[in-house]
């Protein structure tokens, strides 16, 4: 699979004329990202004069394709088009088999800012948080995304390990163990993006993608002999009902 940049050059009143065509551009865009192969499109700003579509397919036809059949295209808003094949260096690192590998740890943390403070925390986690991360063994990468909740946003941060050498680089600095699950939904993220709302979700052990077996075995291993305290953020199992499952779940891999 290989990226593309298919660049459209826009007539001077194309804002002006779009709106008739612009449904029919929407829908075949969209179809085509159903299938995987557009990630992101849209047109410069200030001026309008350019717009931008990126692909990701297996043949540069079908993004010529696209361009031909485009209703903007057809109805001659667009002047001139070109597709460039596009070597992304960065950018594309969530789609590595390392950070999907099997048997990996994903690690959940969430916190809540304001508006106003985001920017800060992000920063922080880029220049301070990641770089550590990066010296621990085991550890294979990480994501961070927000959503709005009310009048503060929630910060969500995915890490990925690989399994017992990640819980082995702790070993001894384990004093207490949170616990929660957490449920991602593939589809639901290749459609909206990392920075989506509807595609992860809290879950209490036993309902989302944990391996707990390992995850627990590894604790124990690293000679943790404390509590595991449940974290319920279960919407779908809400109160004593979601901690006491999760319990019952955990018990069966204690000593």
């Amino acid at each position: 699979m290989s990226y593309y940049a298919l660049f459209y050059d826009t007539v001077d009143d194309y804002v002006a004329r779009r709106a008739e065509f612009r449904e029919m551009h929407l829908l075949m865009a969209r179809e085509v990202r159903e299938r995987g192969e557009l990630l992101l499109a849209g047109a410069f700003d200030d001026p309008v004069d350019r717009a931008l579509l990126v692909f990701r397919v297996d043949d540069r036809s079908k993004v010529e394709e696209f361009a031909r059949k485009d209703p903007y295209v057809v109805s001659g808003l667009v002047k001139k088009w070109e597709v460039r094949p596009w070597k992304v260096v960065v950018g594309n690192e969530q789609r590595s088999p390392a950070a999907r590998a099997s048997g990996a740890i994903l690690r959940h943390w969430s916190a809540r800012t304001t508006e106003a403070q985001l920017p800060k925390y992000l920063e922080h986690f880029s220049k301070s948080v990641l770089p550590e991360l990066r010296r621990v063994a085991g550890f294979l990468g990480a994501t961070v995304s927000t959503r709005q909740t009310g009048n503060a946003v929630e910060i969500f941060v995915e890490t990925s390990w690989r399994s017992l050498d990640a819980i082995r680089a702790f070993a001894g600095k384990w004093l207490y163990a949170d616990v929660k699950d957490c449920e991602i939904l593939p589809q639901m993220r290749f459609r909206q993006g990392i920075l989506g709302n509807q595609w992860w979700h809290y879950r209490v052990p036993g309902r989302g993608q944990l391996n707990w077996a390992t995850l627990v075995g590894a604790l124990a291993e690293s000679g943790y002999d404390y509590v595991l305290c449940i974290e319920n953020e279960d919407r779908a199992l809400p109160g004593l009902a979601g901690i006491a499952l999760g319990g019952r779940y955990l018990r069966q891999f204690l000593p």
